[in-house]
């Protein structure tokens, strides 16, 4: 598949940008306001309380906790689309960063196949976690 234009490249890195630095402020803010974790004070998945099985985004927090904690196995485990998203994230952003400096002449252009291979990602962490756990409770 061909990378998204070069108009599309720069708004998906500033608006990207801008979230990233949006979540960096308000963990922060989380922490120093004396929380003890972001998990503490964020609702249960109301999809898992009303049908029992694990929706899409289960295991999410926890994922990117361990991952802000270097532990990338753990990560992996929670949630595996949060370190696909952090690795092709952290490549798109420094490699930008670089182009805009002119250090490099090409930037790592994000792809539609990159989107598409994080819905199969997150629908393929759907399904194994809830085939596991309907197996599992029997």
């Amino acid at each position: 598949m061909e990378p998204f234009d070069e108009k599309t490249q720069t708004w998906l890195f500033a608006v990207s940008s801008l979230a990233v630095a949006a979540a960096v402020i308000l963990i922060t803010f989380i922490y120093t306001a004396g929380g003890n974790s972001i998990a503490d004070i964020l609702p249960d998945c109301v999809f898992y309380e009303k049908f029992h099985l694990y929706c899409p985004g289960c295991g999410g927090t926890h994922a990117v906790l361990c991952l802000l904690h270097g532990d990338i196995v753990g990560s992996f485990f929670y949630h595996p689309f949060v370190l696909y998203a952090a690795a092709v994230y952290s490549i798109f952003f420094f490699s930008n960063i670089l182009f805009g400096l002119s250090v490099v002449r090409r930037r790592y252009a994000l792809r539609p196949a990159h989107f598409i291979a994080a819905i199969v990602i997150i629908l393929l962490q759907c399904l194994v976690k809830n085939v596991w756990l309907l197996l599992t409770c029997r």
